[in-house]
Order: C-alpha cells, then sequence, then structure tokens
C-alpha cells in the first residue's frame, strides 16, 4: 500500500507546496506527530527483533529470515511516516490534510488488520514479548566460550546499529520538525 503512495508522490504531477495558512501548518505537524506515535512501536519492535536474531544468531533455524522480518516491520514504519509527510506536504486545505492523513493511518494499520483476521491456531492469545536478555554479553554461549561471528552476522549486526543510531540521532525525537522544513527543502 505504502507503494502506491510512493508512486503518486513520484509522479509529475506530484508537487510540494507551502501551507496557505498557519492552520494548514499546523495540522501537517499534528498529523505528522500522530503518524510519528503511530508507527514508533511498529519501528521499535522492528529493531528490536534484528538486535536479537544478531545477538542470539544460535537460537533460530534460519537467523537470517528473523533478521529479515525484523527489518521489513522496521523500514515499513519508517517509510510509512516519510511517505505520510510528503505526501501531506503536498496539501494545502486544512480540512483535506486531516481528511487524508486518516486515510494514510490506515497504512499503518494493516499488518494489525491481517493479524486480527486470523483465526484459529493462528492467533494468539496473549501478547507475545522479546525474551529479557538482548544484549551483547548474553550473545557467547557458556558452554561454547570461544564462539565468533561470522562475516554475515557482522554484516547483520552493521545494518542493526545503522538504523538504530538513524532511529535514536534522527528519527525518534526530530522525525515531526521535517513536515516543516520538508517545503524548503523541495
Amino acid at each position: 500500500m505504502i507503494l502506491f503512495v510512493f508512486s503518486v508522490i513520484l509522479s509529475s504531477g506530484f508537487h510540494v507546496v507551502f501551507p496557505n495558512n498557519i492552520y494548514t501548518l499546523g495540522a501537517r505537524f499534528v498529523c505528522t506527530i500522530l503518524m510519528h506515535l503511530q508507527v514508533e512501536s511498529d519501528t521499535r519492535q522492528g529493531i528490536n527483533m534484528m538486535k536479537y536474531s544478531v545477538n542470539h544468531w544460535g537460537n533460530f533455524r534460519n537467523p537470517k529470515i528473523a533478521f529479515s522480518i525484523g527489518f521489513m516491520q522496521m523500514f515499513g514504519g519508517i517509510a510509512t511516516e516519510i511517505c505520510c509527510m510528503i505526501y501531506l506536504a503536498s496539501i494545502t486545505d486544512t480540512i483535506n490534510t486531516v481528511i487524508k492523513f486518516i486515510a494514510l493511518g490506515n497504512i499503518a494499520k494493516v499488518d494489525d488488520f491481517y493479524a486480527g483476521a486470523l483465526s484459529g491456531d493462528y492467533v494468539l492469545k496473549g501478547k507475545v514479548s522479546m525474551p529479557i536478555k538482548n544484549h551483547r554479553s548474553d550473545f557467547s554461549d557458556p558452554e561454547k566460550p570461544d564462539q565468533q561471528r561470522t562475516i554475515m552476522q557482522w554484516f547483520f549486526r552493521f545494518i542493526y546499529k545503522f538504523f538504530r543510531m538513524f532511529n535514536v540521532c534522527l528519527m525518534y525525537y526530530f522525525m515531526p520538525f521535517w513536515t516543516l522544513f520538508i517545503p524548503y527543502l523541495m
């Protein structure tokens, strides 16, 4: 669904514009904050899944798939938030900004809709959480004291660290403020 929005953003008729009045600017900013609050938990969960798969490589049959699932969840949250900001920057009417945000906000909930539609054995009765031990000191196995990381593990660890730094330094605190700067940058 986010690819559809992205294709609209990349079309030749799409233009980022300055808001007509302070109310439209305020609506853009508030909608961006609400989108950020909506997708931040998905982004954080994806980063935690990547961290766990990197630190506990041996706990998975295929740790690359486990890492990829966390990466897709994290990247989906970031892409949804960025596309929402850019798309809302093209709207000059206050009420249309709010209406389009509500429509775009449901894109971030697609995975929740899918999980809610599952029935029977696929539905989890309680909330599943990550194990408590999810830090670097838990990486080594006491039965194998000289266990070393492979090149693939270092590569996935680099990807995880890069996106964690991006999230901590730029996205977590400052992402909603980019909606104020996008018209100037474009």
